[in-house]
Formats: structure tokens, sequence, C-alpha cells
């Protein structure tokens, strides 16, 4: 069965050496590819601002280096995006306990504490987040921007 033009689905796959200084130019790469896609100006700064909390905070948790590298996808379609950041994490980084760190960052608790911040901006610039435990010891984040307007975003430039 052919699939409907908005069912579309296509994806860009990098993994990078566990390193903070490769995140600028990996959020620059996004951000390019978002813009070739059409998606709008605001969007693409806001997810290249959750690219790099993402990354951020996989690198500080335990992908820190080559052996640990941090393996980034992101998928597209008409209607929405994901980004989704899968790396290895230290132990004691358990998925439901992040899940829930990023529920209580969606409803605005502790959006003012010393740290956490980074969980309250993603929560809140995506429209869902989902963490998994990932086979290989560590952890998947996976966000999604929602692009059309039957979701009360609009991601794409007015043509």
């Amino acid at each position: 069965m052919p699939q409907t033009e908005s069912a579309i689905r296509e994806s860009l796959d990098l993994t990078i050496p566990g390193e903070l200084h490769l995140i600028g130019s990996v959020r620059r790469f996004l951000i390019n590819v978002l813009r070739t896609l059409e998606v709008s100006e605001a969007t693409r700064d806001e997810v290249g601002l959750v690219l790099t909390e993402l990354c951020n905070n996989s690198i500080e948790h335990g992908a820190r280096d080559e052996k640990h590298p941090l393996s980034i996808r992101l998928e597209w379609s008409k209607s929405d995006l994901s980004l989704r950041i899968s790396g290895h994490h230290r132990a004691g980084v358990d998925a439901a306990k992040l899940q829930d760190a990023f529920h209580s960052a969606k409803i605005g608790e502790d959006k003012f504490s010393e740290r956490g911040r980074g969980l309250f901006l993603v929560a809140t610039l995506m429209d869902d987040v989902r963490v998994a435990a990932d086979s290989r010891n560590g952890l998947v984040v996976e966000t999604v921007r929602y692009l059309d307007a039957r979701h009360g975003r609009d991601g794409r430039r007015s043509t």
C-alpha cells in the first residue's frame, strides 16, 4: 500500500564521539538540514537548542569519548520531526526516573533550581519526550515536534 505524502518519513543518522567541542558543529549542521526542509527559523533554533541540551547531558552523564559515542537521529515527515539521542550512561541513571524528571519539568516543577533547567527547556520546546533504556548500557531520549496546525504548532514557513 503506498504511503500518503504526510506519512512519508525520512531520516538522517549521525554518530559522534562524546566530545563537547563537536556539539556546535552538529547543531549548525542540523539547523542547515532543517533550513533545507523549509522549517521555520524559530523551530530550527528551538530544535538546535534541544540537540545541544541533550548532547551535553549525554556527555556529562557518561558518553564522554570515542569509546562511548553519541548516536543522533533526525527523522521527519510533513507533519512532525523527531530528534533521538542515544548514548552510554553511568550507573545510576535510570530511564524511568529521567522520564519522570521530564514530566515534572513539563509541568513547571523545579524550573528555577540550579540544575535541571535543560530538562525544562527540552520538555517545553518539544511536544513529546520519551526516555527508554538502550541495549548497550545507555539511554535513548526521543523528542517530537509537531509541524502542523492540527497540533498547535506551525513549524513550516508559510508559502
